[in-house]
């Protein structure tokens, strides 16, 4: 009768004592790693990203309104008036006051609360007050 038991010392059978397999996974492996260091090579140097240059100008007339809304409340808060007005020239679209007169518009028209609608208000008219200094004048 043949023992059927291997010696208790005998290291057991794995994938690694099997050169053709460990060749194939080896080889796979190589593989993978070869082409995610292909495809980062191309997206970094081959073809990079080109993002655009995006200015305040170029959002849309919602996204305006509520840049609007922001200096507003940061004028309700601060009582800065040359800081508003200086956050508002960088609309470039058109004089300080027209952007906050276009913008309230636009937030009547839209629904926009009455809290936030008196908010740009008070600027509208802060606005149309404001004489500047020769000081603040660049």
């Amino acid at each position: 009768m043949k023992n059927r038991y291997r010696a208790p010392l005998a290291p057991p059978p794995s994938l690694w004592q099997n050169v053709l397999e460990m060749s194939r996974y080896f080889y796979f492996i190589l593989a993978i790693a070869a082409g995610v260091g292909l495809s980062l090579l191309f997206g970094l140097i081959g073809n990079p990203v080109q993002l655009p240059d995006p200015t305040i100008s170029g959002l849309r007339d919602d996204y305006k309104t509520d840049y609007v809304l922001m200096i507003a409340e940061s004028y309700a808060f601060d009582g800065d008036l040359s800081q508003a007005i200086n956050r508002l020239d960088k609309l470039e679209d058109e004089e300080p006051l027209q952007s906050v007169q276009k913008a309230l518009i636009f937030a009547v028209d839209t629904g926009y609360t009455p809290p936030d609608l008196i908010t740009m208000r008070d600027l509208e008219v802060a606005v149309r007050t404001w004489n500047p200094d020769p000081e603040d004048l660049p």
